[in-house]
């Protein structure tokens, strides 16, 4: 299968995975130890022309082997939570499933802010969505879901779509934002799921087209913003999608991330699995 039905232009195939090469990892770098002001030339010694340095000058050597030491332990340990790219403010629309992924991560630990309008209301589907927006600072919207699809959507920079094949029908929320994305515009066209693969790519780079398909590639095409949709995630899939999500964070790099996704009672389990997902794919 593919995705011409999604949007006009061509569709083509590539490996996400080739993107963590590290060839092509744009994260941050183990830096330089840091340099050591140089201090005041010391008195010469009168008495003599001893061969060993005086006090000071091994205090001196000695302070500067210790900030090398302390330097380069700084970047591995900097490096160990920062080697992708992270976004600096995930999106959510606060409704269950899809929704609630990033307020179950550990974006506080990144320094990661959260953003987003609910409907009017505050309406969520288990009737907690205004002790949701006060815990984590979401805002009530002025109008429908449509309205505020539309409102989250016009502050990202990119999206995360979460769908399943298993309830026939299921996802047309999801399928009109991610539409935004891709047409500029709330459609309920469909999104269809890659023979082989649980996940599809749709964007505008121009890239040229690969030789051939292979499952567990990511289908592109041409979009206004980068959209990466996920279909039944699961936990023993995590391992795998958080290499496939953070190769899409380093080649986009979007200040703003949204997520959308199914409600938790079309998805069971949706929330929990895609938290693991994107903690798993921060670390990287």
């Amino acid at each position: 299968m593919t995705a011409e039905g999604l949007v006009d232009g061509p569709v083509f195939w590539e490996e996400v995975e080739a993107s963590v090469s590290p060839a092509n990892t744009r994260g941050i770098k183990d830096t330089p130890p840091a340099s050591i002001p140089s201090e005041a030339k010391a008195p010469e010694n009168s008495g003599g022309s001893g061969s060993s340095a005086s006090p000071r000058r091994r205090h001196r050597r000695g302070a500067k082997r210790r900030t090398r030491v302390d330097a380069t332990t700084q970047s591995k340990k900097h490096k160990e939570i920062n080697d992708g790219y992270l976004p600096k403010i995930f999106i959510t629309g606060g409704q269950t499933g899809g929704d609630t992924i990033p307020l179950l991560s550990h974006f506080g630990k990144y320094e990661i802010e959260i953003k987003g309008y609910f409907p009017r209301c505050f309406k969520r589907e288990d009737g907690k969505g205004k002790d949701i927006a006060r815990k984590y600072g979401l805002l009530e919207g002025k109008g429908s879901y449509m309205w505020r699809n539309a409102k989250n959507a016009s502050l990202a920079d990119a999206c995360v779509a979460f769908l399943t094949n298993k309830c026939k029908g299921s996802g047309r929320g999801t399928r009109r934002t991610v539409n935004i994305f891709v047409e500029n515009r709330q459609t309920a066209k469909a999104i269809h799921k890659p023979l082989g693969a649980d996940y599809l790519e749709i964007w505008g780079g121009n890239h040229p087209r690969a030789t051939g398909s292979s499952a567990g590639g990511a289908a592109r095409a041409r979009t206004t913003r980068p959209v990466l949709v996920f279909w039944d995630i699961t936990h023993t899939k995590i391992p795998k999608l958080a290499h496939v999500f953070s190769a899409f964070l380093l080649r986009h790099q979007p200040n703003a991330l949204m997520f959308s996704g199914n409600c938790e009672s079309t998805q069971p389990g949706l929330a929990s699995a895609g938290a693991a997902l994107l903690n798993a794919t921060l670390k990287i």
